[in-house]
């Protein structure tokens, strides 16, 4: 009875592409979307704490591991970064730091739980973000879209947070076990660095090179 919902839920904001003149739908993302990441999240996180395991990853009694439905639950968190980035290139409230980490915290909190205990999402998030932020960057110096660079850059702070994250949902760890999860995740920042490298951003995309590098213990 939950899944369809929690579906619907998810599927909505994704139906209007054009998100900047359907301020409906930005709406409903940032209340429907984030409640159903949210709701999903937080009975992945009660299922950890009462699994009482050392795996890095716990089978879900609520809404079992599933491609179809994990594709899901990632393009909403995608496209709820992205709305975000949209949202942050047109007023001056993001100008405070306090304000736009702060944001970012409760935006990326749910999102942190799945990536850490849902099989696979983790490698399929970091795939999808850096081929996205290729893209963007592309655009971005052709000219074709004027707030492609915030959603870039949220991207990019979206992963460094992520990767900062603490206990009950520690990344470093899981990594730093994970030759799989460590080689996408170094293929990933060496594409962003190398996406942002000649933009305002590369400060940004060096930032995260050497963090990640850090986690996996890389010399070069």
């Amino acid at each position: 009875m939950v899944r369809p919902i929690i579906e619907k839920w998810l599927l909505a904001p994704t139906k209007n592409k054009d998100m900047e003149s359907a301020s409906n739908d930005t709406t409903r993302l940032l209340v429907q979307g984030r409640a159903a990441v949210s709701i999903v999240s937080a009975f992945a996180l009660d299922e950890v704490l009462s699994y009482n395991s050392s795996d890095d990853f716990v089978p879900p009694a609520f809404l079992a591991l599933d491609s179809k439905f994990d594709q899901l639950l990632l393009d909403c968190i995608l496209r709820l970064i992205e709305v975000s980035g949209n949202l942050w290139s047109k007023g001056s409230y993001f100008d405070d730091l306090d304000a736009h980490r702060l944001y970012l915290a409760r935006l990326l909190g749910p999102t942190v739980v799945l990536l850490r205990y849902r099989s696979g999402m983790m490698q399929q998030f970091l795939d999808t973000v850096s081929k996205r932020i290729v893209t963007q960057s592309s655009q971005q110096k052709r000219g074709e879209s004027s707030s492609t660079s915030a959603v870039v850059e949220i991207y990019i702070k979206s992963i460094l947070m992520i990767l900062k994250s603490k206990e009950p949902v520690l990344i470093t760890s899981m990594v730093q076990r994970s030759d799989d999860i460590q080689k996408v995740l170094l293929s990933s920042a060496q594409s962003i660095e190398k996406a942002v490298s000649t933009g305002p951003l590369a400060h940004l995309g060096g930032k995260l090179q050497h963090h990640v590098k850090t986690i996996c213990n890389c010399n070069q």
